[in-house]
């Protein structure tokens, strides 16, 4: 049970770090990254064509796109996490009573918004971009805010958890690149059938593939699932894959959160301020 003193922690934290997001020029950054990148989709890819599959390959992409929308989340907590390393606010967290709950509700709050602004945003833009992937009745809109809600909590604990692993600048670019790599390579911009067979099943144990998945059921034609492993369009399946991977974070990122809050020591966090001090980075 959560107690009102931790609720009321959390509510600040969300009160903060909502005014850096979104009342600073960051917030530019918010809006600007989604409708540039389908600006350039639609430069790069609105005269292609996916034989078979669907007359616009840039459609048929940001539709994906914005299934892994969620993604983002794992990946602005693993950032903020860091960050936060280097600041000492973690080591705080490890000295106050519920500071580690009060940290996880505020950040989950935070970043869902953060993901709802952001996904609207790339919804509005492709739709005018592209008319096609207008949904075609009011449940398919509630259909991409389930959905961005299922990629969030498929997500979000794995970027906790990942930011208990990373611990320097270094680790951070390892992690960037791996996760980009999959990312883009998890059947979420290019048709599965492209792919021979056994990286298909590999990719299919991702949850990046599965929201993908679920984007494209969303918002394309249902012959547009012809590409998909199953060959044709599964949301069940979709639906349940994501739960697994949802209950095997929320039940490993807790445990792995408060062992990384019990190595912050303040020798440590000066040994990282020293770092930025000498060489400019942690």
């Amino acid at each position: 049970m959560i107690s009102s003193q931790t609720v009321r922690a959390a509510m600040m934290q969300v009160r903060a770090e909502s005014r850096i997001n979104f009342l600073t020029p960051s917030f530019l950054a918010i809006i600007s990254g989604p409708l540039v990148l389908i600006f350039i989709i639609s430069i790069v890819m609105g005269d292609m064509s996916y034989d078979g599959i669907f007359e616009s390959a840039g459609a048929y992409s940001l539709a994906g796109l914005i299934g892994v929308a969620g993604t983002m989340s794992a990946f602005q907590v693993m950032s903020e996490m860091q960050q936060e390393r280097t600041e000492g606010t973690l080591l705080r967290l490890r000295m106050l009573p519920a500071g580690a709950t009060s940290w996880v509700v505020g950040k989950t709050i935070t970043s869902f918004a953060y993901l709802l602004v952001t996904g609207a945003l790339s919804i509005t833009g492709s739709m005018i971009f592209f008319p096609d992937l207008r949904p075609e009745s009011p449940v398919g809109y509630l259909a991409l805010v389930l959905l961005l809600l299922a990629s969030f909590l498929a997500f979000f604990p794995f970027g906790i958890m990942a930011g208990t692993l990373v611990r320097n600048t270094w680790g951070m670019l390892i992690a960037m690149v791996v996760f980009m790599v999959v990312y883009a390579g998890a059947g979420t911009m290019i048709p599965m059938d492209w792919y021979p067979d056994w990286v298909q099943w590999l990719v299919a144990a991702t949850p990046f593939y599965w929201v993908a998945h679920l984007g494209r059921w969303a918002l394309l034609p249902a012959e547009a699932g012809v590409a998909e492993i199953t060959g044709s369009f599964e949301p069940l399946l979709g639906v349940v894959i994501l739960g697994i991977w949802a209950i095997i974070g929320y039940a490993a990122a807790p445990k792995l959160l408060r062992s990384s809050l019990n190595r912050e020591t303040v020798g440590g966090f000066q040994a990282t301020r020293e770092k930025i001090a000498t060489r400019g980075y942690a």
